[in-house]
């Protein structure tokens, strides 16, 4: 879970490229007289690893001369360049991202440099790129708080310290007295420190999709019983016909299932209703109609 900066570059409007080359595997220790930008290095890796904005304090005569930064990284036998546009004056940030990756990279020329990803894919790319496994952090129950992800921009916090942090006694961490940054030191420590092995996520990953795919299954039954419930409604009033006609008796229950449905109707059509006129009478008077009838049509010849 790591690489190396290789390489800082700073790309100049006057077209001119100043790389700083460090020794990888080394502690490489940087001088220079004050004000020149030696602490903006810190501020120009945060940048170009997917920061929210930039924050580089280089004297503004000096600033205003770059047009893009970028640094080479190192993981292995793999390489990847990333350059960021430098935002344009009264702007904290540019979506111009460009990324190379390869195993032997030379530092490309400012010409060919163009947006060719934005900065939720840097992040993504550069959070596999590192070897940052898929973790998320979910808070206990009744917490307030909303469960995260593990990414390269939390594993920062764990790798920057400034100057004013260096010697500030209350500090240990970059950032920690940012509003609510203590939480999140706390919540991924362990993953980053190895505490949480890459078992442990992959075991709380499979759980996860296994909560989800049952969640899945029940909105899915529970959508079935809906409809289900609906259907039945013709069917239960085919049944309730059926009674008030005399083929079902008067206590007959509506059923609850298909087989009961089928069951029920199946009853019904064996059965005949009691008619209260006897089947004589209505004979006779089927006759008498008839009669009334043909003296109607002798009327109208």
């Amino acid at each position: 879970m790591s690489f190396q900066i290789k390489k800082i570059v700073l790309y100049g409007r006057n077209g001119q490229t100043r790389i700083v080359t460090l020794r990888t595997n080394s502690v490489n220790i940087i001088t220079g007289a004050s004000g020149t930008g030696k602490s903006s290095l810190i501020h120009i890796v945060k940048y170009c690893l997917g920061g929210r904005r930039s924050d580089i304090t280089i004297r503004r005569e000096i600033l205003d001369k770059i047009t893009w930064f970028g640094i080479l990284l190192v993981r292995g036998d793999e390489e990847l360049f990333v350059a960021r546009r430098n935002p344009n004056p009264g702007k904290s940030t540019s979506d111009d991202i460009y990324i190379e990756k390869g195993h032997r990279i030379d530092i490309p020329v400012q010409e060919i440099l163009a947006q060719n990803i934005n900065r939720e894919g840097l992040v993504t790319l550069l959070t596999k790129f590192a070897g940052i496994a898929e973790y998320t952090f979910e808070p206990m129950e009744g917490d307030t708080r909303h469960p995260g992800t593990a990414n390269i921009n939390k594993s920062l916090i764990y790798c920057f310290q400034q100057q004013g942090e260096v010697a500030n006694q209350d500090i240990l961490f970059h950032r920690q007295q940012e509003q609510y940054l203590p939480q999140s030191i706390k919540d991924y420590m362990p993953f980053f420190l190895g505490a949480v092995d890459i078992d442990y996520v992959l075991y709380k990953e499979e759980l996860n999709q296994r909560k989800r795919d049952l969640g899945r299954l029940e909105r899915q039954e529970a959508q079935k019983d809906l409809l289900r419930g609906a259907s039945f409604e013709p069917s239960h009033a085919l049944i309730a016909e059926a009674i008030s006609v005399g083929l079902l008796p008067d206590g007959q229950a509506m059923p609850r299932s298909w087989e009961e449905v089928k069951e029920t109707l199946f009853a019904a059509t064996k059965n005949q209703p009691e008619i209260g006129v006897p089947e004589a009478e209505y004979g006779s008077e089927l006759n008498h109609l008839i009669d009334r009838q043909k003296e109607l049509r002798m009327n109208i010849d």
